[in-house]
C-alpha cells in the first residue's frame, strides 16, 4: 500500500507482546513488525485489539514503513473540551530559572504538558491536580488545559468521592451513586462519571473476567437506573436517555458502530455530542462490547 507521510491509517495487529523490566506491553503491527505501546487503559482489551490508528512517518533506513500511534485520534476519542480532568504532576520544564511548562500524566496513562499556574503545594511529584480542558490543539496534539474557575469547582465535588462511591457499588449495590450522578450538573446525566468508575475498575487487582462482569453491571445499572424515571429531570434533560424503543436514528448509530465507526466518527456523521452518542450505544447494549 502507498502510504502518505503525515497521514492517518488503520494498521493491523499481528500480536501483543509483554517485556519484563520493566513490564511494558506492545502491539505488534503486520505490516512491518514494529512494536507501539499500549497505553493504560488499554491494556485490559488490547488481546482483542484488531487494528490501532497510526500515523505514517515515513521509510526508516532499511526501506521498512514507519509508524506512531496517532495521538490526535487518541485524544479526541479520549477528552471532550469543556470537562474536568484529573492528572498527576511529574515535573517543571526550565530554561534557566524560567518554568515553560509542566509534565503531567493523565489518568490514562499518557504524558501531558501544562502551562498554567501551580502552587507550591502542587509542584510535588505525583501530587493530583484537577484542570480544565479548554480545547484540543490539532496543530500540536496537545491539550490546552487550564486552572479550574472557583465558580465551577462546587459543580465537580462529587469526583473527589468516586473512590467512596464506587466502592459503596461494587460492594454494596448501593444506589448513592446512581442518584449523585443523575443530580450533577442540574440533572444532567454525566458520561464522565460512569467513565471514571469504569477506569477504576480497570485499576483494581481482577481477572478480566471481573472486570468485565464489573463494566457490564455498571453500564446496565445505569441505563435501568434511568430508563425506570429515577432521574426526576430525566423527562426534559437532553442528556437524557429516553425511551426503551431506539428510534430510526438510534438504529443508524447503532449500525454504524457495528460497522466499527468510533465514537468520534459517530458524532461527525449524525451531528451529535459525545454524551448524545454514548447514551445510544448505551440504550441499545452496544457501549463497552466492542
Amino acid at each position: 500500500m502507498d502510504y502518505l507521510i503525515g497521514q492517518s491509517y488503520d494498521i493491523k495487529v499481528f500480536q501483543i507482546v509483554v517485556e519484563k523490566f520493566p513490564t511494558s506491553i506492545f502491539y505488534v503491527l503486520a505490516e512491518n513488525g514494529q512494536k507501539l505501546r499500549v497505553y493504560d487503559f488499554e491494556k485490559n482489551r488490547c488481546s482483542n485489539v484488531k487494528s490501532i490508528k497510526c500515523i505514517y512517518k515515513g521509510l526508516d533506513e532499511f526501506g521498512e514503513p514507519v509508524f506512531h500511534r496517532d495521538r490526535l485520534y487518541l485524544l479526541k476519542e479520549l477528552y471532550s473540551p469543556g470537562e474536568i480532568y484529573d492528572f498527576e504532576y511529574k515535573s517543571a520544564h526550565k530554561e534557566g530559572d524560567t518554568i515553560l511548562y509542566y509534565n503531567v500524566r493523565d489518568i490514562f496513562g499518557m504524558q501531558q504538558i501544562y502551562r498554567g499556574p501551580l502552587s507550591d503545594g502542587q509542584r510535588k511529584s505525583g501530587t493530583k491536580i484537577k484542570l480544565l480542558l479548554k480545547d484540543i490543539n490539532e496543530t500540536d496534539v496537545s491539550l490546552l488545559l487550564e486552572p479550574v474557575p472557583s465558580n465551577i469547582i462546587s459543580s465537580t465535588s462529587i469526583s473527589n468521592n468516586l473512590e467512596y462511591l464506587f466502592k459503596d457499588f461494587i460492594d454494596n449495590g448501593s444506589d448513592t451513586v446512581l442518584k449523585a450522578i443523575s443530580r450533577q450538573g442540574s440533572g444532567d446525566l454525566n458520561i464522565k462519571m460512569w467513565g471514571s468508575l469504569y477506569r477504576m475498575a480497570q485499576n483494581l487487582e481482577a481477572s478480566s473476567t471481573t472486570l468485565k462482569d464489573i463494566r457490564k453491571d455498571i453500564v446496565a445499572a445505569y441505563k435501568q437506573y434511568i430508563l425506570k424515571g429515577n432521574d426526576e429531570n430525566a423527562a426534559t434533560s437532553n442528556t437524557a436517555i429516553g425511551i426503551i424503543e431506539p428510534t430510526k436514528q438510534e438504529k443508524q448509530i447503532g449500525a454504524k458502530f457495528d460497522e466499527g465507526k468510533s465514537i468520534t466518527q459517530l458524532m461527525d456523521i449524525f451531528g451529535l455530542t459525545r454524551q448524545k452518542v454514548v447514551n445510544t450505544l448505551i440504550k441499545m447494549d452496544k457501549f463497552y462490547k466492542r
